[in-house]
């Protein structure tokens, strides 16, 4: 996407091409103002991965589960952020998310290695952050991809998984303080499902997740945190 960078009266500022030819978006921030990302842009080109992924064409009919391919994941996460070093000296967080995930591939491989890979996207609805001031934010995580295992030896109840992804998170105020309410947050960990006979199947994780608005504007120190979850999953 191409875009040109122009001097103005802000301190840091992108301007994106957009029809009719000839026009500009502008991405930054304004002395004394508020950032003004380009939400309907990123929206625009990110939603159809989700439904993409949902029109992909279907596999045998098995019982629905973490490595069986074409199963649908429907969960309800929620989960504390510890700040950790290396960013922002303040700043823990509660989040809620709502994740649709579906199953991409076969299992692979062999042993405990053998799993599957799976797609998902989470809206974060509500997030918390306590800092010098209490801010409050929701974003979304457009591309989150998970490798789940299967095969090991627990009788088809228990699924270890990795994960990695990226989102995006608005706030009624700077996080960290001093930066920017438009941010990224790329994130990756680990967890495991505990499925049970006819009822929601149980998930708990720990990411690494990172928030930074990109260099975007200064300073921009960054927030790295260790987000431990928990919630119920629906396989279908």
């Amino acid at each position: 996407m191409p875009s040109i960078v122009r001097k103005s009266p802000f301190r840091a500022g992108l301007f994106l091409h957009t029809d009719p030819p000839g026009s500009y978006r502008f991405w930054g921030r304004k002395e004394g103002g508020s950032l003004r990302p380009p939400v309907t842009f990123l929206i625009k080109n990110l939603a159809f991965v989700p439904l993409l992924v949902a029109s992909y064409p279907g596999f045998a009919q098995e019982p629905p589960s973490p490595v069986q391919p074409g199963s649908m994941e429907w969960s309800v996460m929620t989960g504390i952020g510890a700040r950790i070093g290396g960013g922002a000296r303040e700043g823990n967080f509660w989040a809620l998310q709502l994740r649709w995930g579906r199953v991409l591939t076969a299992p692979r491989g062999s042993g405990v290695l053998r799993g599957s890979l799976e797609y998902a996207f989470e809206l974060v609805p509500a997030l918390v952050m306590a800092q010098s001031n209490t801010v409050f934010g929701a974003g979304l995580n457009p591309i989150m991809l998970q490798y789940n295992f299967g095969g090991n030896g627990s009788g088809g109840r228990v699924f270890p998984f990795l994960q990695v992804g990226s989102g995006m998170l608005f706030s009624t105020d700077d996080i960290p303080a001093g930066t920017a309410q438009f941010n990224f947050t790329p994130q990756g960990g680990a967890g495991i499902y505990w499925m049970g006979a006819d009822r929601p199947s149980i998930v708990f994780g720990v990411r690494y997740h990172h928030i930074s608005n990109a260099g975007r504007v200064r300073p921009n120190p960054g927030h790295n945190a260790i987000y431990i979850y928990g919630g119920l999953a629906w396989w279908r």
